[in-house]
């Protein structure tokens, strides 16, 4: 019986499914929330070379550990200006803090800019850069969401 239970907790860690993802939960806009849930559902088993892990919500995806996520539906970053600068990654522009992009060991967050709803990817210093991510993105965000207005 000890034996069992030590295999399956071995199991368990080997795997990566014994650890749970806190991920906190975006509150959509009822008017983004089925568009949220649409993109989400609709993203692929892979981004860049990270297999997709089980996450509870409509709203939010996961991917390799440590974990590349995605939220739909969060709202505009503090840090985000009128003489902020974006980047443009496929048609999809994003906002990043100049402060992360300087700092190769910090968490990114990037933050889809003019485009309801609004969409967040978080990359951990191990996968950085995100090109690999933004681009594989890029494609489901603009079918899922609108275009108000590009980043000047």
């Amino acid at each position: 019986m000890v034996g069992a239970v030590v295999w399956c907790a071995l199991a368990l860690a080997l795997a990566g499914c014994g650890r749970s993802l806190h991920i906190d939960e975006p509150n959509p806009a009822v008017a983004d929330a089925e568009a949220c849930q649409t993109l989400i559902s609709g993203l692929p088993d892979t981004l860049g070379d990270h297999d997709r892990r089980e996450v509870k919500s409509r709203y939010v995806a996961a991917y390799g550990d440590p974990a590349v996520i995605i939220r739909c539906g969060v709202t505009e970053p503090v840090e985000f200006g009128p003489l902020s600068s974006c980047q443009r990654i496929n048609g999809v522009d994003w906002f990043v803090p100049d402060n992360q992009i300087a700092d190769a060991e910090a968490t990114l967050v990037a933050t889809t800019v003019g485009r309801t709803p609004q969409v967040e990817l978080t990359i951990p210093p191990a996968h950085r850069p995100p090109d690999a991510e933004l681009v594989d993105l890029s494609n489901a965000i603009k079918s899922q969401t609108r275009s108000d207005k590009p980043c000047v």
